[in-house]
């Protein structure tokens, strides 16, 4: 059996495609409802009840992950709650668009190999973020992952592996006339599809 708390991070989880405890938190603050809610007790009990797996990931941490048909179940139970499922979700993009502008200072400094790890293992966390911000049209979250994207795609040698994310980017930001610094933005990652830049 679990208890309110758990059930709440429980469906929570159903949002990511594999967590951190940490992005769990982060998430979990950002929901009116769960702030107050002991995140690592709670996510611990699930991994004893066997409602999750803790792993560990190539990038030197752990990460929780949850079997396909359990996360379907959550997803059905949080979406009983359409209140608490929208701002799941939205907490969720909120915190991949920030966690991924972060990253920047990350990859251009000494942990750049460890960053790129980590949002490599973030990949669909992160594509799940930004298909949230394309579906709201909302320009500003979508550009915090512009940078850090097109510095993972230079680190990881991705030039002819153009993103699906970077495409509707272009083609979603162009009615917008964005300001010069998202100019600035979409040459880099061009210029990074084509094999042009440096670190």
């Amino acid at each position: 059996m679990l208890d309110p708390d758990e059930q709440r991070l429980f469906e929570l989880l159903s949002v990511f495609s594999g967590a951190t405890f940490e992005a769990v938190e982060e998430v979990a603050s950002r929901v009116k409802g769960l702030e107050q809610i002991d995140v690592v007790d709670g996510l611990c009990s699930l991994v004893d009840k066997s409602l999750i797996r803790r792993t560990d990931h190539d990038d030197g941490g752990s990460r929780l992950l949850m079997l396909e048909t359990l996360r379907e179940f959550a997803t059905a139970r949080l979406d009983e709650d359409p209140e608490l499922g929208a701002a799941a979700r939205r907490a969720h993009a909120a915190h991949f668009a920030d966690w991924t502008k972060h990253q920047w200072d990350r990859l251009t400094g000494d942990e750049r190999e460890a960053a790129s790890k980590q949002m490599v293992g973030d990949l669909d966390n992160i594509r799940t973020a930004w298909s949230y911000w394309v579906a709201e049209r909302n320009f500003e979250q979508l550009g915090k992952f512009t940078d850090s994207l097109w510095l993972l795609y230079d680190t990881r040698g991705w030039y002819q592996r153009p993103s699906p994310l970077l495409r509707i980017y272009w083609s979603f930001s162009l009615p917008h006339r964005p300001r010069p610094n998202v100019y600035c933005s979409r040459s880099r990652s061009r210029r990074a599809w084509r094999g042009c830049c440096s670190p």
